[in-house]
């Protein structure tokens, strides 16, 4: 059975482009990942928000392993691969209202993830003699 994480963050992100707002990404900022060393300044209370909103962001890709975009941030482009379990969340910003209308928490830990299941092997054809003989 595939994940079903990727499903749910694409679900959300279109339905918030749908109704014409921003979609947001948390992520735990508390671990020290060399790829946020120089966000560090943006994390609050031990989170980190990027706009994943298709105008923000190019080549946005999910799989059942992680997330992969890129956007630009301080003016520079940066690329992002993140694991699943960097995810602690999604936020629908609404640009009428200004502010967050719609929070989804999300608790993905490593053990709970499917991940790739191993093809099984196909069952072995049964040794069984020919019902054909040898006539001399």
């Amino acid at each position: 059975m595939k994940e079903f994480i990727p499903y749910l963050v694409n679900a959300f992100v279109e339905w918030c482009v749908d109704n014409n707002n921003k979609a947001h990404i948390v992520l735990n900022g508390a671990d020290t990942d060399p790829a946020f060393s120089d966000l560090q300044r943006h994390v609050s209370q031990g989170h980190i928000v990027l706009n994943i909103t298709p105008s923000a962001v190019k080549y946005f890709s999910i799989t059942d392993v992680g997330i992969s975009f890129e956007c630009r941030i301080e003016g520079r482009v940066r690329h992002f691969q993140l694991p699943l379990t960097r995810l602690v969340g999604l936020q629908c910003f609404s640009i009428k209202a200004n502010r967050v209308t719609h929070t989804v928490p999300l608790n993905i830990r490593p053990e709970n993830l499917v991940g790739p299941q191993p093809e099984p092997e196909p069952p072995k054809p049964k040794k069984t003699r020919s019902h054909l003989s040898v006539v001399k």
